[in-house]
């Protein structure tokens, strides 16, 4: 999500936020400039971006909004998507508004 771009140019934003218990939820988005509002099933969350650094808020619903920070991830560390993958047995259907895992079965 953290990447360099010449001003002005269109750049896509795509955000995994969870609470560990009841959200969890994929936030996409466009900018052509520094800071990004997504929204998405009740939750919002403000970005600026930076070369390395992420900061903003994010809100869910009824919940107060709370400030964060993230660093780039650096090797094989950050996030990762499984899309119509089978893992390790698990068939993962993943990367919308919601993310489902299965056991492969029949498959």
């Amino acid at each position: 999500m953290v990447a360099e771009h010449p001003d002005g140019q269109t750049r896509d934003v795509v955000v995994y936020l969870c609470d560990e218990a009841d959200v969890s939820t994929w936030l996409y988005g466009q900018t052509t400039s520094d800071s990004v509002v997504l929204e998405n099933d009740g939750v919002s969350v403000a970005l600026t971006l930076g070369a390395t650094v992420v900061t903003g808020e994010v809100e869910f619903a009824g919940q107060d909004a709370q400030p964060f920070s993230a660093v780039a991830a650096e090797g094989d560390a950050g996030l990762h998507r499984a899309e119509g993958e089978t893992v390790e047995g698990l068939h993962y259907v993943g990367g919308g508004s919601s993310s489902t895992r299965s056991s492969g079965a029949g498959r």
